[in-house]
């Protein structure tokens, strides 16, 4: 007797399919500076005043990133396995440092208006060391943490 398999449901059909979720930006960043410059123009964000985007790292929260509202962001992030994260993506993302030469990059998301509509973030990598993007996470959270 064959068994019929069940239609995958929306979540699936999102979720666990292979390829992007995010996108290239179309440069390599030298700095973090001009990685977070590039987010904040493409998000219209640039000279306005942001929020502080908390996330958890290493069981602590720290401010990761800044926000305009609850729909345009951008984080520093730091991918661990950043080789094989850039070697899988160098498949379909047009880099082969999607994540950064050192696994420091800048995600940028912008929910009311994604360039691919399967995709919500926009990765800028850079060539910065997870040592330098230490210092921006803790220079961020000292401002917050201090009043």
């Amino acid at each position: 007797m064959a068994t019929q398999e069940k239609p995958r449901t929306t979540y699936q059909e999102t979720y666990n399919t292979e390829g992007p979720r995010e996108i290239w930006c179309g440069l390599d960043h030298s700095s973090i500076e001009e990685a977070i410059a590039h987010a904040e123009l493409n998000l219209g964000m640039r000279g306005r005043e942001a929020k502080a985007y908390w996330g958890t790292m290493r069981f602590t929260d720290y401010v990761v990133g800044w926000q305009l509202n609850d729909r345009k962001r951008y984080r520093l992030d730091y991918a661990h396995a950043f080789s094989e994260e850039n070697e899988k993506a160098a498949k379909w993302a047009g880099t082969k440092r999607l994540k950064g030469s050192q696994g420091v990059h800048v995600n940028e998301e912008n929910f009311d208006d994604p360039k691919d509509k399967g995709v919500s973030k926009v990765c800028h990598p850079t060539e910065a060391s997870l040592q330098r993007a230490d210092t921006y996470w803790s220079k961020w959270t000292r401002q917050y943490r201090q009043r």
